[in-house]
C-alpha cells in the first residue's frame, strides 16, 4: 500500500500541521517519556553523518524504538540522508532534546 498518495492522509497530516506548523517526527509516548521530552519540544535527530532539528510529536500511534518522519518534510529527510538518500530505508538515529 502506498501511503503517498491517500487523500484521508494527507487531510490528516493537514490538520495536524495546524498544531506543528513547522512540521513534526512521531515519537512514542513511553521514549518520549524516558527521554523527558513534552509533546511540541524541539528535539533533535541525531544520524550516523548528519542531524536535523524538528518538533516531538508525542504519540503512541508510533512502535516504541522507533520515530516516524512523515513523507512530505523533505528538508528534514535531506538534512538526515543527504543529497543521495532517497527516503525508502530505514535509518538508525537518536533523539535529543534541543539545547534552548
Amino acid at each position: 500500500m502506498v501511503i503517498r498518495h491517500s487523500e484521508t492522509l494527507k487531510r490528516e497530516y493537514r490538520i495536524l500541521l495546524l498544531d506543528y506548523p513547522e512540521g513534526f517526527v512521531e515519537v512514542n509516548t513511553d521514549d518520549a517519556k524516558q527521554l523527558g521530552i513534552r509533546d511540541g519540544q524541539r528535539i533533535r535527530l541525531c544520524a550516523a553523518n548528519a542531524s536535523a532539528v524538528s518538533t516531538a510529536r508525542v504519540t503512541p500511534e508510533v512502535r516504541s524504538g522507533t520515530i516516524f518522519v512523515p513523507y512530505f518534510l523533505h528538508d528534514l529527510e535531506k538534512q538526515i540522508l543527504g543529497a543521495i538518500g532517497d527516503g525508502s530505508s530505514l535509518v538508525p538515529v537518536r533523539v535529543e532534546k534541543e539545547a534552548a
